[in-house]
Parts: C-alpha cells; structure tokens; sequence
C-alpha cells in the first residue's frame, strides 16, 4: 500500500511539474508582450508609430551592418597594404645591413691603403731627408774645395753661398769654408 501512495504523489508532482513548465512557455510570451507594451507607453510613443520607428531601428541596422561590411573590407585591404609594406620594410633593412657590411669592408679596406701610403711617405720623407743631408754635404765638400782654391788668388774669401744652382766664394755670408 504504501508503494501505491508513493506511486500516485510521484505521478501527482511530474503532473504538477509539467503544468507549471507548459504553463511557464505560455505565459512567457505574455509577460515579455506587456514589458513591450509597458515600455512603449513610458516612452511616450504612441502604438500606432511603434511599428514605423522599429522598422526604421531596422533599416539603421541595415545600414550599420552595410558600414561594418565595408569597414571590414578596408581594414582587410589596409592589412594586406601593410603586410606587403612590412615585407618591402624587412628587404630594405637587409639591403641596409648588406650595404652597411659593405661600407664597413670598404672603410677597412681604405684604412688599410691610407696606413699603407702613409708608411710610403715617411719612408720617402726619411729618403729626401737622407738626400738633403748628402746633397748638403757634397755641396759643402765642393765648395770648400772651389773657396779654398779661390784663396789662395784672394786671402778674404772666408765664405760661399749658393746663388741660381751655384757656388759663390765671398768675403762675407752665412756658410762659412774650412781650409
């Protein structure tokens, strides 16, 4: 017996359960309907142009989407544009870096021929030097033997100087000969 009773307040409750849920989708639609109708009346819009300002809300939907669409369609080609501009960005930076390696050899290369032109020069310098040194030196030699010659005629001449590439004996002057 006591299964039975069990049995009819379980068929009672799912009964009761399942009028309430139908009872729910029903009455659903009717509740939403009134917040409508309630809204529409806070509003101050009459019902009569309630279905001509939803229609136009529709149209400006409409239109937005037409926009976003559009928007979408310039933000795709604006990033395509910038993927190729990057693309272009990366082969100019590795030209740059090739041309900055290049310079780099170049300027090494260059400092390497200025280091060796240099060490030409001093030597050459060190050479004229030397020159000089043997150029002076044998004019000194020529010109004690020339003056000292020239003595013996004029007991005076105690110096010489150069004039037009040639050795001048003289009673006075700067480069004195030794007899």
């Amino acid at each position: 017996m006591l299964h039975l009773k069990n049995n009819k307040v379980l068929v009672v409750t799912i009964i009761s359960l399942v009028v309430i849920l139908i009872s729910l989708f029903f009455i659903r639609p009717a509740i939403i309907g009134y917040g409508v109708y309630r809204d529409i009346q806070l509003s101050e819009i009459s019902s009569e142009s309630y279905p001509k300002k939803i229609s136009d809300l529709e149209l400006d939907v409409s239109n937005k989407n037409y926009d976003l669409e559009i928007c979408r369609d310039l933000a795709k080609r604006y990033s395509e544009d910038v993927s190729k501009y990057m693309d272009k960005l990366s082969e100019c930076e590795a030209n740059l870096k090739t041309l900055e390696l290049s310079s780099d050899s170049q300027e090494q290369n260059l400092q390497e021929e200025l280091e060796n032109l240099q060490k030409e020069l001093d030597k050459y310098e060190i050479d004229i030097g030397d020159l000089n040194k043997s150029y002076s030196e044998l004019v000194n030699s020529f010109a004690n033997n020339l003056c000292c010659k020239e003595k013996v005629d004029n007991p005076n001449i105690r110096y010489y100087f150069l004039e037009n590439n040639k050795i001048i004996c003289s009673e006075s002057g700067s480069n004195e000969i030794s007899c």
